[in-house]
């Protein structure tokens, strides 16, 4: 692989892992996230994505001091799953005004509203940016059904973004392979005329133009159109 190549797929594979973290972080608390929250350091691996990415800055440092004190608590026994809970409820969830909606149509209608604006009502899962969502996700071959939330949902939007990257990474990895595929002569050519498909190298170059195409559009669409004012909000909130 040439150096390149290899960081450009390093570099796809920490976004990966950062969308991932994000969504997990994200989820509805459960006693299982907890345990594992008990062993892990989310701020160090949030740090080290961050670096990888070059996106290491101020915000990025306390952010990640945030996710290791939360850590720390839960080692320490002052926080609980009914706490969490209870925070996540206040945060998302609460039946009539949650602090934030984790719903892109509901989020930027709420922003809206607080600049001025007339509301447009949107409705859970039949919405102009859900509707789009899922749209993308089928394209791409993104089962989120089984998820039974909006496609909106942040955590649904993260994880896609997460696997998108990783697709790319892969297919970074495969097309370089494939760069480096030695020439057949004429001989060679003959035999592959009856060889198994399955023995030509996996990936090529068109697959991971669309790949690439269809993260920059999801990305341009959805994630820049409300995720950092989302997160600006979160961590106002928190």
């Amino acid at each position: 692989m040439t150096a390149d190549c290899r960081l450009q797929a390093v570099r796809q594979s920490a976004f990966s892992d950062g969308y991932a973290l994000l969504c997990y972080l994200l989820q509805s608390p459960t006693q299982h996230m907890l345990d594992e929250l008990d062993q892990a350091s989310p701020g160090a691996d949030m740090l080290a994505i961050a670096q990888e990415i070059g996106a290491h800055d101020e915000r990025v440092t306390q952010a990640c001091a945030c996710f290791d004190q939360v850590s720390e608590e839960i080692r320490a026994g002052k926080v609980s799953l009914t706490d969490f809970r209870a925070e996540y409820t206040r945060l998302f969830r609460h039946p009539k005004h949650p602090a934030l909606y984790p719903y892109e149509a509901l989020f930027l209608d709420a922003q809206r509203v607080s600049q001025g604006q007339t509301s447009t009502h949107p409705v859970l899962f039949v919405n102009a940016e859900a509707t789009d969502a899922k749209a993308a996700y089928k394209a791409a071959g993104f089962a989120f059904e089984t998820y039974k939330l909006p496609a909106d949902h942040i955590t649904i939007e993260l994880e896609f973004m997460a696997k998108a990257h990783f697709v790319v990474a892969e297919q970074l990895v495969s097309a370089d392979a494939d760069a480096a595929y030695d020439a057949p002569d004429a001989e060679q050519l003959a035999g592959a005329a009856c060889a198994d498909e399955a023995a030509q190298p996996a990936c090529d170059d068109e697959r991971l133009a669309r790949a690439q195409a269809a993260l920059k559009a999801f990305r341009s669409q959805h994630v820049a159109n409300w995720m950092p004012a989302f997160f600006d909000a979160l961590a106002n909130e928190t």
